[in-house]
């Protein structure tokens, strides 16, 4: 559910082939798993039209011997997301991972008492609201990721910049 995984799911759907994912905790990750044959491919995020290039991906790939085959650009649709019907006052805690938490923060700004848990990825954060199934929590996602976690959306378009791509 994670834009990765969106990315590499439009990406592959021009090709005639199926896909089985792989999940990973990290960039690091993704990268050893392709490395040592646990995975065929892997799509990482490079840049973002609100965030800039993503560092830490440019970093890794500098100590790898792995080739970019393809590029993929992603709509970014910032969205709250919740296990149930709740409001936005009766939310607590968000989790997110740190990127789209920071493409986010002029409107979790806005968000009086909550605490914040930095996920390792979208996806995970989701799936810790989905386990979690409370109406206290909440994620920022896709609509998209989201419905893979039988999440749905309380609040859409929360990205600073509406205009928002990720290319991976």
């Amino acid at each position: 559910g994670s834009y990765s995984y969106l990315a590499i799911h439009k990406y592959f759907a021009r090709r005639a082939t199926s896909i089985t994912e792989v999940g990973c905790k990290g960039f690091k990750e993704i990268i050893d798993a392709v490395e040592t044959g646990k995975a065929d491919f892997a799509a990482l995020p490079i840049e973002n039209t609100s965030s800039g290039s993503i560092n830490e991906v440019y970093d890794l790939l500098q100590h790898t011997s792995l080739s970019i085959i393809g590029e993929q650009t992603v709509p970014v649709e910032h969205s709250l997301l919740v296990s149930q019907n709740t409001s936005l006052e009766q939310i607590k805690t968000l989790y997110a991972h740190s990127q789209p938490y920071a493409q986010c923060s002029l409107f979790t700004a806005t968000m009086d008492n909550i605490d914040t848990i930095y996920s390792d990825s979208t996806s995970s954060a989701m799936a810790k609201v989905a386990q979690l199934d409370d109406p206290t929590v909440a994620a920022i996602g896709s609509p998209a990721g989201g419905k893979y976690y039988g999440l749905q959306a309380l609040k859409t378009g929360i990205a600073n910049q509406q205009e928002n791509f990720s290319r991976f």
